[in-house]
């Protein structure tokens, strides 16, 4: 009941600022395997290059567990990771790592039937690597690619991930 009510708070408040959330329930986050192994099984369209960047930003002293986490997006394209990370700020919410996010993509189809009104749906880390936004690019029923970005990061099909706490 308390998470219920913790997602219908964040809910009113991501609409407030003309944005919509997305839950992302009872994820597993492994710690027993090394990054690389998981970027192969849950992101296997990952290039090697930047498998190599995404192991070298893993955090070697994480907890493994089940987590909840929260995606924003602007459906509008008019927010952006600066918007998302202010109101996570606001609302307590955690940056999510690298482990987090490649975790979180072994849920890739319920994820895009759930936001099937998006052709391709991005998934961004919340903790750059060196100043690049780790971005897992989800398109219907495909395997999962990711890779970094730099720049701007707003448009409509972003959705800026954050654990809830």
């Amino acid at each position: 009941m308390k998470k219920e009510k913790k997602f219908i708070d964040l809910e009113k408040s991501a609409k407030s600022i003309g944005a919509q959330i997305y839950l992302i329930e009872k994820v597993e986050v492994d710690c027993s395997i090394s990054l690389f192994s998981l970027i192969k099984k849950n992101a296997p369209r990952t290039d090697g290059h930047y498998s190599s960047l995404i192991c070298r930003a893993d955090d070697e002293n994480r907890t493994e567990g089940a987590y909840d986490f929260i995606a924003i997006c602007w459906p509008d394209g008019k927010g952006g990771f600066e918007k998302a990370q202010n109101w996570a700020l606001k609302n307590g919410l955690k940056a999510i790592d690298a482990r987090d996010l490649v975790s979180i993509c072994r849920k890739n189809i319920d994820i895009y039937w759930d936001l099937k009104f998006f052709d391709i749906i991005r998934l961004v880390s919340t903790n750059p690597v060196k100043g690049k936004y780790l971005t897992a690019q989800i398109e219907a029923e495909a395997e999962v690619m990711i890779y970094l970005e730099e720049g701007n990061m707003s448009g409509d099909d972003l959705f800026f991930v954050f654990r809830l706490e």
